[in-house]
């Protein structure tokens, strides 16, 4: 009774805590894109007014050029992980006849449930980082379009 408690809260983890988590990062990739557009006419528009020189310009373009592919990298990282949680949880319950798990119950610390779990909460915790970061970029964004 014990094992099936702790499946349905891996359950509930990954479908509603992941799930919020991909949403977060979704969500801040579409106001990121708004703002792209006007931290580049910005930058343009200082450099047209004089008020930075050719060599700032260039300089904020490439930082705002990398913070936009550190958040499209982190966004499909999110993505691609949790799609990978989501085939390991499916894994973990599926029965494939005439399919053994290779390592034998002797050995309960390798069975497949264990090691499903563990892969499971690695992605989660990959995409907490994941989230983290692109916070972090969403923040040098704005300080980029402050310049």
């Amino acid at each position: 009774m014990k094992f099936c408690a702790d499946v349905n809260f891996i359950k509930d983890l990954y479908y509603s805590f992941v799930s919020i988590v991909a949403g977060l990062i979704l969500g801040a990739v579409g106001i990121f894109t708004t703002s792209i557009t006007s931290i580049y006419s910005g930058i343009k528009t200082q450099f047209k007014e004089g008020i930075i020189g050719d060599s700032q310009q260039q300089s904020a373009i490439n930082v705002v050029k990398n913070l936009v592919r550190e958040v499209k990298d982190n966004t499909l990282f999110t993505i691609f992980t949790y799609c990978i949680g989501l085939i390991f949880l499916i894994f973990k319950n599926m029965d494939i006849p005439y399919v053994e798990w290779p390592i034998r119950s002797n050995y309960t610390y390798l069975s497949k449930y264990i090691l499903c779990d563990f892969l499971i909460y690695a992605c989660i915790i990959s995409m907490i980082m994941a989230t983290i970061d692109t916070i972090q970029a969403m923040f040098k964004l704005q300080e980029a379009g402050d310049i």
